[in-house]
């Protein structure tokens, strides 16, 4: 299943298949934080996707970079500034040019 396919099932209707969509992205999260941030910016760039996929990897991306709990944002600021730096050069030029395009 293509991440784009995952993304809009977490927008689905049916509970069963959310769940299923959710479960698999938390399990990406986890295991593969570096490759999931990746993926999910460049669903965001991806100008011919569909706008309510490129909405919910929009907002995986935030959720994964960003907690209200402290110790959460601390954790993933962590991981951050660890990260590969061209992993990061590409989630930031993602991120900078769907800003352009969406304005």
């Amino acid at each position: 299943m293509e991440a784009g396919e995952v993304l809009a099932n977490t927008l689905s209707p049916n509970q069963q298949i959310r769940d299923d969509a959710v479960q698999k992205l938390e399990k990406a999260a986890r295991e593969h934080w570096n490759e999931y941030l990746g993926m999910l910016s460049r669903e965001l760039a991806n100008e011919q996707g569909q706008p309510h996929v490129r909405t919910a990897a929009g907002l995986a991306l935030k959720n994964a970079l960003t907690a209200k709990e402290t110790i959460r944002r601390q954790e993933y600021q962590a991981k951050w500034q660890v990260m590969n730096q061209g992993v990061r050069a590409e989630i930031k030029n993602s991120v900078s040019f769907s800003v352009q395009v969406q304005v």
